[in-house]
Formats: structure tokens, sequence, C-alpha cells
């Protein structure tokens, strides 16, 4: 048995797995799990669900551009359509070699190269779309950098972007953002928490165990 899953509903449940390498199988069943936890907070879980927040990002990662020769590009907020997005809490680790900047944001408008993300952005991407979510929030693409005026604009309502997510996907094993979170060793594990109002639903990638608390 690969693993024992323990849920009950607002209680902390557990599984732990074995100190081994996780193979693709192994993954796709933590998808599968994560997705089950989503559903179920959604048709039964009144109370998890939170006001809205009063700002939202003035930018997106979409995911999932209609065009399909782009994979990836950088969109203003108004242009997004089912305006449910994921953000990413990550260590940035030292300055950021992708950095959005005023003079590369209007070539992101039209399509971001992924062949040489950092991979905790990798990562953030992968979970994003396997849980069939189009638009993620990253601060290191969705602020221009370089633009102080920006920069304190969107810093300011930092805490509204995050309430305001669908999941905060949070990279806590990753050091710098070039480490990756997803990683298959030793161990991958999952957990969503519910935290006190007026904050978000999270995603902890963390090592040996995997849980699921809601409210």
């Amino acid at each position: 048995m690969l693993m024992q899953l323990i849920y009950t509903e607002n209680q902390v449940s557990t599984v732990f797995l074995p100190a081994t390498h996780f193979d693709n199988h192994q993954i796709e069943e933590s998808y599968l799990s994560v997705t089950g936890w989503i559903r179920d907070c959604q048709k039964n879980h009144e109370s998890c669900c939170l006001a809205s927040p009063t700002s939202r990002p003035k930018r997106l990662l979409d995911l999932i551009p209609p065009n399909r020769d782009i994979s990836l590009r950088l969109i203003e907020t108004e242009l997004a359509r089912n305006y449910q997005y994921a953000a990413l809490s990550y260590v940035w680790g030292g300055p950021q070699r992708m950095a959005t900047t005023t003079h590369n944001i209007e070539a992101r408008s039209i399509c971001i190269e992924e062949a040489n993300l950092p991979r905790t952005i990798e990562d953030a991407i992968r979970i994003s779309r396997k849980l069939g979510i189009r638009y993620l929030w990253i601060d290191a693409f969705c602020i221009i950098q370089d633009s102080e005026n920006d920069k304190k604009e969107q810093l300011n309502i930092m805490g509204d972007i995050y309430h305001g997510a669908y999941i905060t996907i949070a990279a806590i094993n990753a050091h710098t953002a070039e480490d990756g979170f997803l990683k298959t060793s030793p161990l991958m594990s999952w957990c969503r928490t519910r935290l006190p109002v007026k904050s978000y639903s999270t995603f902890f990638f963390a090592d040996s165990v995997l849980v699921f608390k809601c409210k």
C-alpha cells in the first residue's frame, strides 16, 4: 500500500509517506487528492468561503492563452476571463534573472519563453495547470521590478492579492527560485490549510507528510 489517507472534515488529516522516490504515477495520485479536497471544500464547506478582497492584482500570468502557438504570457487583469487565479509564495534567494521590467513587459504581453524559467516558477506553473487554474500571480513576473510606482502600488495591496487567490502555493522547501519544490527526492508532500479570516487557502510543499486541514 502506497499511503494511508486519513480525511475527516474540520480536523487535521495526515498521510505519512515512505522515505523513497515518487514516480510519475504517485505524483498523479497526489494531484487527484488535491483536486478532490478543493471540490469537497467548494461543495460542502460554506464557512470556508471568504469575502472578496477590495483590491486585485494588476497583472497575471496567463497559463493557457487562446493562441495555441503561445504557452505563457503576461496580461493585464482586465483581459482575464474567469478571474480565478493561484498565487505563489516563495523565497527569491537573490536577484531574479527573469523579473519583469519596463524593458521586457511589452514582449511578455505577447509571449514568455518557458524553456529557461527558474525551477520554482516552472513547478508553480505545472501545479496550476494540473489543477485547471488558468491564471497565476508571481510577484517577480506580475510587478514591474524597475518601476517604483508599480512596486509601491502592488506591494501595498499584496495582502489582498493573496487573500483573493483561489489557492496559494507555498514553496517552503525551496530556498531559492532556482531550487524548485516538486522534488521527487526524498519526498513530495502536500498540505492544504484554512487560515483565519482575511487570509487564504494554501498548499504547503514541505517534506515527509501530506496534510489536509479545512477551516
